[in-house]
């Protein structure tokens, strides 16, 4: 069945417009693993994002940035890409500011064990810390 469909957007020359409208959908995906392949993306890496959360913007940026420094300490000879911290889509919410640091990597094992730290280590602190190991809506 044919359809139509009314796409909005600021960049009508983005390839998966251009191959949405085409309905190519083999070179869109060529295309997307190209994308995801340079940008060390899923299902080259795997994400984690760690979203720190408190009534005190200052001390909440403070609390990110160590952890961001301790994470570097920790991961030596482990491939590993930091982003961030930094102010998500919606910087604040039920009165908490929030900052997060994105973590792209290979190794699930040596991840595994330095969120274990991570979550002893945050783990009586002032500062709310989330975890999440799947954060795919984030790409």
């Amino acid at each position: 069945m044919i359809g139509r469909a009314i796409i909005q957007t600021y960049n009508i020359d983005a390839y998966a417009i251009n191959l949405a409208a085409k309905q190519d959908y083999s070179a869109f995906f060529k295309r997307e693993m190209q994308y995801r392949h340079e940008c060390m993306y899923p299902p080259y890496s795997f994400l984690v994002k760690i979203m720190f959360m408190g009534t005190n913007k200052d001390r909440v940026l403070a609390f990110a940035e160590s952890i961001r420094r301790h994470i570097l300490n920790e991961s030596q000879g482990m491939w590993l890409e930091i982003l961030g911290p930094v102010e998500p889509y919606i910087p604040k919410r039920f009165n908490k500011y929030r900052y997060r640091i994105m973590l792209k990597y290979k190794d699930k094992v040596a991840m595994q064990e330095l969120l274990q730290n991570l979550r002893e280590l945050t783990r009586n602190e002032p500062i709310d810390v989330h975890f999440d190991t799947s954060p795919y809506n984030e790409i």
